[in-house]
């Protein structure tokens, strides 16, 4: 047997065992996008941890999404969701269905402020890489572990070398280090650990030229070019918290940051709806992170909240017109 015919069986070989082994060990969510796509999509809601988190003592522990698709009677919720999605991995999905002529009729993007922190941009675990790469290369997916071994495959902002030394910034100045400013929690919701977490978090000013914002950017291309209703809406933080620790400043930039998302996409022809301090301090609970995690009652006014938006939802470009 030449050389030849032995390539060509090794490769036979090689494709006949990865091609399921790598598919199962795709995420969940891509492998379930397949029978979302055949069931129909009417309302697609993207979100991250925020959609499926509870406190330990409620009693609903159903997420956003399934208390928006209840609320919605006449309606269908799909969430496509996970802790640490962002809008580039919203955008991967939306230009997978793009790519298939899958229009679902309404598409809800939240923007969660603390995607513009670099302890959240530049995190390289959270970058999702696989995902990315098989949403938009679905002929190659079932091959995308052996292709980031090889580092063919790569979409991280960072190196952890980078991400760990990561200016925090309040406003526009540098006031430390990502790895001094998100060190472990303590759990001691009066240390000074807590205000530099919210400080990491929120405080940075957000700008045109932040990668988040580019991505949202061309999410509303993409949704405009689909022909599908779009709501955005910014995800509430707990402002009262944040003020307590950080007063006379947290409240002002999370109000600026809301002020400049809402006018700049306002120009794009977007509504943002700002829900970022929409929730009392008891909506949210601790021991997941100090921020932006609802109880049942803050998770049930969100899915109001948004279904509202949902009524009265345009397509991309009409809030301009």
């Amino acid at each position: 047997m030449n050389l030849a015919i032995r390539i060509g069986l090794l490769a036979a070989i090689v494709v006949t065992v990865q091609v399921p082994l790598g598919w199962q060990r795709l995420p969940r969510e891509l492998r379930e996008l397949d029978e979302r796509i055949e069931r129909g999509l009417d309302v697609v809601q993207f979100a991250d941890s925020v959609n499926a988190s509870y406190a330990p003592s409620d009693t609903d522990t159903r997420s956003v999404a399934q208390m928006l698709d209840a609320v919605l009677e006449d309606r269908h919720v799909d969430a496509i969701h996970h802790a640490a999605y962002q809008p580039a991995v919203y955008l991967a999905y939306l230009e997978n269905l793009r790519a298939r002529g899958v229009t679902p009729k309404t598409v809800v993007v939240p923007i969660n402020p603390h995607i513009f922190s670099p302890n959240w941009t530049m995190r390289p675990d959270w970058q999702f890489e696989r995902e990315r790469f098989a949403l938009g290369h679905p002929r190659l997916a079932s091959f995308v572990d052996p292709l980031m071994i090889f580092r063919a495959v790569s979409a991280t902002e960072a190196s952890m070398a980078e991400y760990v030394d990561a200016p925090v910034y309040e406003g526009r100045q540098v006031v430390g280090r990502l790895t001094s400013m998100a060190g472990p929690r303590s759990g001691d919701r009066e240390g000074d650990q807590t205000a530099r977490i919210f400080t990491c978090h929120y405080m940075a000013q957000v700008h045109r030229w932040m990668p988040r914002v580019s991505d949202l950017e061309a999410i509303l291309a993409c949704v405009e070019s689909m022909g599908c209703e779009l709501v955005v809406y910014i995800t509430p933080i707990d402002v009262e918290e944040g003020e307590r620790l950080l007063p006379g400043r947290f409240r002002n930039q999370v109000r600026a940051n809301a002020e400049f998302l809402v006018r700049h996409f306002a120009g794009l022809g977007v509504t943002v709806h700002d829900f970022s301090a929409h929730c009392e301090h008891a909506r949210f609970y601790w021991p997941v992170a100090p921020d932006e995690h609802l109880d049942e009652q803050g998770r049930a006014a969100l899915a109001g909240w948004i279904a509202d938006a949902i009524r009265t939802a345009e397509p991309v470009g009409a809030a301009g017109e």
